[in-house]
C-alpha cells in the first residue's frame, strides 16, 4: 500500500475512515522516513491522523518503525535511564532536566538524554542549547556518542542525528502549524532496554504515551505532564504522572510540598539565552543557586534516580540529588563532562 492509500483509508473525519492497525501504521511511517510521497502527502497523512485521534496501535507502530532506522547506540548499561522531552524547547522556563540530569548522573545513574536544538529564532530554549552553552557537551554523532556513553555513563545525543528523516518531518510540521504525531514519536526515540522517562503535553496524551511505551517493552519509567510538556516537574502545584512498572501502569502525581520543594511560582527565564540558561545551571550545579529552579532541579534528578533503581522512592531521591549538589559531587560531574567534551574523548 503506497502512501495515497493510507491517507484513503484514514478517510477525513472519523465517520469516512477508520483506524490503521498496527502493522499499517509501521508500513506508513517506514515509507514515510524512507522519503516516500510529497511533502503535501505528508502533510495530509499527519493532519489525517491529528482529525481522526491517535490509536496506541498507530502509535507503537509509527515508534517501532522509527526506532527500527535510529542508529541508537547499542552498549547501555543495566538500570540506564533515558529522557525523552519535547525537542521545540522551552519558552519562558529554563530547560532543567540538563543539570537534573547530570546531578542524576553524579549519583550513579547511566544516563541517555535525547535532544536537539530550538528551531532556530523560535525563542525557545532545549537542553542541547543549555548544554553546548554549558560546554558539558552535546553530541550530534552517534558513534562517538557510545564512546562517551562507555567513558561518563552520560550523553545528551541528537535526535536528528539518530534518525535522519526526523529533519523532514519537522520542517513539515513546522509548515502545518498544529501538534501532530511527530510531536509524541520523536520523543519515544529511545533503547527498549532503557527505563524511559517521557513528557507530554496536558490532555489525553499522559496515558496514551504510558500505554504505548508499555506495549513496546519498557518494563520501567514515567511518563510526565511537567512544565511546557517536558519531564521538569512543576514545584508550585502537582505534577500529574503514571509510573510504569513492570506489567503495571499506576497514576503517581507528584506533590512538591510532599518532598520541602515547593515554591510559591516556577522557575522563570524571560529571555530564551543560552548563555544565561547555562549561567542558571552551572550555579544550581555548584549548589550557589536556591529557590524555584533548585527545587525542580532536585525533584527532577529524584524523578531519574527513582527510575534508574538509585533511589527507593521520590523523597529518598530528593535527598540524594541534594547531597550530591551540596558535597560538590554534581560540579565534579560537570567538570568531567567538560573536560570530555573539550578533549574529544
Amino acid at each position: 500500500m503506497i502512501l495515497r492509500e493510507f491517507i484513503k483509508v484514514l478517510g477525513t473525519n472519523r465517520r469516512e475512515g477508520r483506524n490503521l492497525t498496527c502493522e499499517e501504521a509501521e508500513t506508513a511511517f517506514a515509507r514515510i522516513l524512507e522519503g516516500e510521497g510529497s511533502d503535501v502527502q505528508v502533510g495530509a497523512f499527519l493532519m489525517a491522523m491529528r482529525w481522526k485521534g491517535e490509536t496506541v496501535d498507530e502509535l507503537v507502530g509509527f515508534t517501532r518503525a522509527a526506532r527500527a532506522m535510529a542508529k541508537i547506540p547499542s552498549t547501555f548499561l543495566p538500570d540506564a535511564v533515558a529522557i525523552g522531552s519535547p525537542h521545540d524547547g522551552k519558552r519562558g522556563s529554563p530547560p532543567l532536566n540538563g543539570p537534573a540530569g547530570i546531578v542524576a548522573a553524579a549519583c550513579g545513574v547511566p544516563l541517555l538524554q535525547v535532544t536537539d536544538p530550538a528551531p532556530p529564532g523560535s525563542g525557545r530554549l532545549t537542553s542541547a542549547d543549555m548544554l553546548r552553552a554549558l560546554g558539558a557537551g552535546w553530541c550530534d554523532c552517534p558513534e562517538h556518542a557510545e564512546g562517551q556513553w562507555n567513558g561518563l555513563g552520560y550523553v545528551a545525543l541528537s535526535a536528528r542525528a539518530l534518525l535522519p528523516g526526523l529533519d523532514r518531518l519537522r520542517l513539515v510540521r513546522s509548515e502545518l502549524g498544529v501538534r501532530v504525531a511527530v510531536h509524541t514519536i520523536e520523543k519515544l526515540i529511545l533503547p527498549r532496554s532503557a527505563a524511559a522517562v517521557v513528557g507530554v503535553h496536558k490532555g489525553p496524551n499522559l496515558g496514551l504515551a504510558a500505554e504505548v511505551l508499555h506495549q513496546l517493552g519498557h518494563e520501567r519509567g514515567f511518563v510526565v505532564q511537567g512544565v511546557e510538556g517536558g519531564t521538569d516537574p512543576f514545584v508550585s502545584q502537582t505534577t500529574q504522572r503514571v509510573e510504569i512498572d513492570g506489567g503495571r501502569l499506576i497514576h503517581s502525581p507528584m506533590v512538591p510540598s510532599d518532598y520541602g520543594v515547593d515554591e510559591a511560582e516556577e522557575p522563570q527565564l524571560e529571555v530564551a539565552d543560552a548563555a544565561a540558561a547555562a549561567r542558571l545551571a552551572e550555579a544550581l550545579l555548584e549548589g550557589r543557586e536556591f529557590g524555584p529552579a533548585r527545587s525542580a532541579m532536585l525533584l527532577g534528578a529524584a524523578q531519574l534516580l527513582v527510575a534508574g533503581r538509585r533511589a527507593s522512592s521520590l523523597a529518598d531521591g530528593v535527598d540524594r540529588a541534594r547531597v550530591a549538589v551540596d558535597r560538590g559531587e554534581a560540579r565534579a560531574k560537570l567538570q568531567e563532562l567538560r573536560r570530555a567534551f573539550r578533549t574529544g574523548a
